[in-house]
């Protein structure tokens, strides 16, 4: 098949880890022999970022005007809203959790739902916030051959953290107020204050290829943010065995649940805080990689592939029906 992929996530120079489960997606469907161009909507950097969403139009247009596509996958619902200015290929449109419940992000999901031919979202959660029935629940891939887990001292050593000390690790933008970092702080404080030998430390902005690193040096990973769609930060930490201690934030008390070492908290610091200490008194892994063997990104793939396949049917026969012709991607 050949697919354009509509995004307004996806990474830059400027900022490498923008969007990166959407690009492995787009090389995880590349794996499978299908063709995927993508289409960038970039609406935060550069002189016009203002108008990334306005300019995205002409530029689906005048790429449509070269080439034609069996299917055009949008993520987010302002990609989705490009994407849809055009009859040409069938629609499917992926939403990753936020913008449902965005007070005014979510408004516009619900009134364009039907946009969609067909509709994909990253965890169960979302299937009553959209208010569709017949969607398709596709979390994004974990890529297993680069999160893996790896000896703990060797990651401390390249990273220049101390092998003697208990590590509680936060992966995300610091300054994003969705991730609540300041409460984060506030339960790490108490920990550090009666255990002089733990430290928090904050991976923000890094390189995606250097995150696991701290996930193999990391005794726990601690999440409290109030909005998640499916994180894929806490996938990606089970798959080095890494302890989690949560908030409930999209599905991930889902994921978690079950694993010895991990553990669902309030949003309360203390609460946290003795969930932490509980996590790395003593440090020890978990076996959380064998919990997640659906979240391979080959799996995804081949899911997210099936989707393709089904939008595909979906619309033939509707043209059949019709007696509109059937367009085929040259």
């Amino acid at each position: 098949m050949r697919i354009l992929t509509v995004t307004n996530m996806y990474p830059t120079e400027n900022i490498p880890q923008f969007g990166i489960f959407v690009r492995e997606q787009v090389d995880s469907i590349r794996a499978l022999g299908h063709e995927v161009d993508v289409l960038f909507v970039n609406g935060r950097e550069g002189r016009l970022r203002h108008k990334g969403y306005v300019l995205g139009f002409p530029r689906l247009w005048k790429l449509l005007a070269r080439r034609s596509y069996d299917v055009i996958h949008a993520h987010y619902v302002f990609s989705g809203i490009v994407a849809r200015a055009q009859r040409s290929a069938p629609l499917v449109v992926t939403h990753h959790g936020i913008e449902l419940v965005d007070p005014w992000q979510g408004p516009i999901c619900r009134l364009t739902r039907s946009w969609a031919d067909r509709t994909i979202v990253v965890a169960p959660w979302m299937v009553p916030a959209l208010g569709l029935d017949d969607v398709d629940v596709i979390p994004c891939g974990v890529d297993f051959s680069v999160f893996q887990p790896i000896d703990r001292l060797e990651a401390r050593r390249r990273l220049g953290l101390d092998p003697d000390r208990r590590y509680i690790l936060f992966a995300g933008n610091t300054w994003d107020k969705v991730k609540r970092y300041d409460l984060i702080q506030a339960a790490a404080a108490r920990v550090t204050g009666e255990a002089h030998d733990v430290e928090l430390i904050a991976v923000s902005g890094q390189p995606h290829e250097r995150v696991p690193l701290y996930m193999y040096a990391a005794d726990v990973l601690v999440l409290a943010s109030i909005g998640e769609g499916s994180a894929q930060v806490v996938k990606e930490a089970m798959a080095c065995n890494l302890p989690i201690v949560s908030t409930d934030a999209g599905d991930t008390w889902e994921v978690i649940r079950g694993t010895e070492g991990c553990f669902e908290t309030t949003d309360d610091p203390d609460d946290i805080a003795r969930h932490l200490t509980l996590a790395i008194s003593p440090p020890r892994r978990t076996d959380g990689r064998s919990r997640v063997d659906r979240f391979s990104i080959q799996s995804v793939a081949r899911q997210v592939e099936g989707v393709y396949e089904k939008v595909l049917r979906e619309t033939r026969r509707s043209r059949a029906v019709s007696g509109r012709p059937t367009e085929a991607a040259s």
